[in-house]
């Protein structure tokens, strides 16, 4: 039986922008997507990886912007990563003063492009340590790593992104720097891994 992602009802407001949609950090933890970033750091050395997810404040203005305002994928993302909240979970002590979220380009993933990107990090390796396990290893934590991304949904529509480019201070602005995001926008809500490494 295939379930299908049901719209839901909303109050529309036409003037609802992706620059005026605010988001509350969610009390979420899950084994599945702490196990890929647990996995991450152990060939990111000199970085870490963090995980979080969020929800609109206000479900009404974030379903009429997704809705009616049609300025592309970039300005939802890039807005979502400029929101208060967000900006709070990457604050480091000695950041650097990389990046920006409006000069990141944003890359809209299928779901298998994006299941096989969360591999290639893995098997890629970072600036001194090579992956010890093998291709079968890292694509089964890339796919409990989307399970446990998805298990913050009801419904079905999902879109993933991911950026390589540093957009706040806790990125090392060198070659391991990624930011996966997962829309959930019948659901208002938005997942985020961030991995960063430096030699």
């Amino acid at each position: 039986m295939i379930r299908v992602a049901t719209q839901p009802t909303y109050i529309a407001n036409p003037n609802s922008k992706w620059e005026h949609i605010d988001f509350r950090r969610l009390d979420f933890e899950d084994s599945r997507i702490e196990s890929y970033c647990s996995a991450l750091e152990t060939i990111y050395l000199n970085g870490e990886a963090r995980y979080f997810a969020f929800e609109a404040t206000d479900r009404d203005a974030f379903l009429s912007a997704y809705h009616l305002d049609h300025r592309g994928f970039e300005i939802q993302v890039r807005s979502f990563l400029r929101c208060q909240a967000v900006q709070e979970c990457f604050v480091v002590e000695q950041g650097l003063p990389y990046g920006s979220p409006d000069e990141v380009t944003v890359i809209h993933q299928g779901g298998c492009q994006f299941e096989g990107l969360l591999a290639d990090v893995l098997l890629g390796g970072g600036a001194y340590e090579g992956w010890s396990g093998s291709v079968p290893d890292a694509r089964r934590l890339a796919e409990d790593c989307i399970a446990g991304l998805r298990s913050l949904a009801t419904q079905t529509l999902w879109s993933p992104f991911v950026i390589t480019q540093p957009w706040c201070p806790f990125f090392h602005d060198i070659a391991w720097d990624y930011t996966f995001i997962v829309q959930f926008p019948y659901d208002t809500r938005m997942a985020i891994v961030c991995a960063t490494d430096t030699d």
